[in-house]
């Protein structure tokens, strides 16, 4: 061999291009936790498109830290076991930097006393809860959020039985969109919740950022004082969309003051009814394209069956009346008489073999001296 060699451009290019590829997967590490451990991170340093896994079989457990805790941006953490702290200024899993992605599935478990079960602190990060995955935050003294996106063009996705629940003294929101930006897309499909029991507690809460999107089938259920199911507070353009499922409870408000241009569309299928109480101004669209009254800041509609059996039933009533009143008028006058009775009844088969109404009433009618109707009462048993 040579003692001496002369390298051209091309093959100095393929080294170096080389090298850097050998340096960049170096430094990509994968951790595998699947024993109870009782460490951040599970001792390891997650710093930069490295990842974690925390299995069926594995915990992290701590008291004075985050459970997970990544920089550097594009870390990938999944957790299908328990990551937890008790530490009340700590998150449970905090993500620092952008292109990150959170998975948690199958019985996986996040708990926090307070801050976050989940903070993305940057943008495009992509969080997932499926399966039977659960936060829990106990906000036994402070402020608590289940997922808290602090970033823009970030994702998350509550699918299959995910459920989020927060309890405490004081504000404990479900999910928080904070990027100043905005432009975050939030998704709960059905049979998802999110549930929160303590004062100023909201269900979603965007506190910044414009032309977020949010669509709901699953079920938001909110108990404490002062606490909005669906509450945008300072931001622009944003919509909200109730799917078919979906489950609200609680009221649904947006800022005048500080927002503008929200939407709330509502897309709950026909064969649903609702009824919705919101606040500020809100454009609400009717995406099934039945007919809805927004009167006093109650949203509401009958489903297709419900409107189609209160027709029925509107018609069988007249029906009812104005034969008594044609039977009434066809009797002798008797001015010693004021007041008299004529039973109905029947029956409605709307749909044969599946549903049986029956309706039979009573009508009542007092007639003044003057020979005119001066009341009228009518009873109905079903």
């Amino acid at each position: 061999m040579p003692s001496s060699f002369k390298l051209n451009h091309s093959g100095a290019a393929f080294i170096l291009v080389s090298l850097f590829a050998l340096t960049s997967a170096a430094s990509a590490d994968d951790f595998t936790v699947n024993s109870a451990i009782t460490t951040e991170n599970g001792g390891n340093t997650l710093n930069g498109s490295d990842s974690i896994n925390v299995t069926s079989t594995g915990s992290i457990t701590v008291t004075t830290t985050a459970g997970i805790n990544t920089t550097g941006g594009t870390n990938k953490v999944t957790v299908s076991g328990t990551v937890s702290t008790t530490a009340l200024n700590k998150n449970a899993i905090i993500n620092v930097g952008n292109n990150n992605k959170t998975t948690a599935f199958g019985n996986a478990k996040i708990m926090a006393p307070a801050m976050a079960g989940i903070e993305d602190r940057g943008d495009n990060n992509v969080t997932t809860l499926s399966g039977n995955a659960s936060i829990e935050i106990a906000a036994a003294a402070g402020n608590g959020v289940g997922i808290h996106s602090d970033g823009n063009t970030n994702t998350i996705t509550l699918s299959d039985n995910a459920k989020i629940t927060t309890a405490g003294t004081n504000s404990g929101i479900g999910i928080q969109l904070s990027g100043a930006t905005g432009n975050n897309i939030v998704t709960m499909s059905r049979n998802t919740e999110i549930s929160t029991t303590g004062p100023s507690s909201d269900g979603i809460y965007v506190y910044d950022g414009n032309n977020n999107e949010i669509y709901v089938a699953g079920k938001i259920q909110v108990t404490g004082a002062d606490s909005k199911a669906l509450h945008i507070e300072a931001a622009n353009n944003n919509a909200i969309t109730l799917q078919e499922g979906a489950l609200i409870i609680g009221p649904i408000l947006t800022d005048n003051t500080f927002a503008s241009g929200s939407v709330l569309n509502i897309d709950v299928g026909l064969a649903t009814s609702y009824i919705y109480t919101t606040t500020g101004s809100w454009t609400v669209n009717e995406l099934d394209g039945r007919t809805y009254s927004n009167v006093g800041g109650i949203v509401s509609a009958l489903s297709a069956g419900n409107s189609e059996t209160a027709d029925e039933m509107l018609f069988q009533r007249t029906l009812n009346i104005n034969g008594a009143l044609a039977r009434h008028a066809s009797l002798p006058a008797n001015d010693n008489k004021t007041v008299w009775l004529d039973a109905y009844g029947g029956t409605s088969d709307p749909q044969p073999k599946h549903h049986q109404r029956r309706e039979f009433g009573v009508y009542v009618n007092h007639v003044g001296p003057d020979n005119r109707r001066a009341s009228q009462n009518r009873a109905n048993i079903y």
